[in-house]
């Protein structure tokens, strides 16, 4: 047994079609294939709005190293946000997950919008047990734009939100620090520090690995990381 900790690397934000082709046929093993090749362990899927090729990809990686993370990335008014189960929590994902419950309306030929709130959604993406994640969380029309400062204040503080994705590591030097230019975004993450070891080490960072354990562990599609994982966000090039 290793004394110390695993790293391993992960795509958690994988669309499997473009926007302007959703009835295109991915070659989702070509997906698998790619993703071990760039020695990924852990691979979200999360096309805009819909589900339909979850259950494919988990198949196409079924008996490999490759720990496929069901999930969906839903558009709103205030951004995008990322909802990912474990293979275990399939269903909850799937009943989550319809049309109607995230009550989407069509806004363009090839675009559809959920009309809940962010703060409604990941309320109930919580709830039933799986993680609640802003998508490019710092872009340029991204969720830290769109937000008043109040309602961005309730969304960082809410104890449902499992982690923020960043499209650039820029951001990550300077945001959620002491000396962060955003005075609204510095007290709200102030208000979720409550414990020393949590303030030194970076609450998102804490969170986020325990709760993904938690979304993980059980799986009978694929060995998840063990508890002492400690797990490398990136996007493989």
């Amino acid at each position: 047994m290793s004394a110390g900790a695993t790293f391993v690397r992960a795509d958690l934000h994988v669309h499997t079609f473009p926007d302007n082709d959703p009835e295109g046929a991915p070659d989702l093993q070509a997906y698998v294939d790619t993703a071990l090749a760039r020695e990924v362990s852990v691979l979200g899927i999360t096309d805009h709005n819909t589900i339909r090729r979850v259950r494919e990809a988990m198949k196409a990686a079924k008996g490999k190293p490759l720990l496929v993370l069901p999930g969906v990335e839903i558009s709103t008014h205030e951004g995008h946000l990322l909802a990912l189960f474990g293979p275990a929590n399939l269903n909850a994902l799937e009943a989550f997950a319809n049309p109607d419950k995230l009550k989407l309306v069509r806004v363009s030929d090839t675009e559809q919008r959920s009309s809940r709130s962010l703060l409604d959604l990941v309320d109930e993406i919580a709830r039933v047990g799986g993680l609640a994640i802003p998508a490019h969380f710092d872009a340029a029309d991204g969720i830290n734009e769109k937000l008043q400062p109040s309602a961005l204040a309730d969304l960082l503080r809410h104890s449902g939100l499992a982690g923020l994705e960043f499209a650039k590591s820029e951001a990550l030097k300077e945001w959620f620090t002491d000396s962060d230019p955003n005075p609204h975004r510095r007290t709200a993450w102030k208000a979720r520090q409550a414990v020393d070891e949590l303030r030194e080490r970076g609450l998102w960072r804490g969170v986020f690995k325990h709760r993904l354990h938690q979304c993980v562990s059980g799986s009978t599609e694929s060995a998840p990381p063990s508890s002492g994982t400690r797990l490398t966000i990136s996007t493989p090039r």
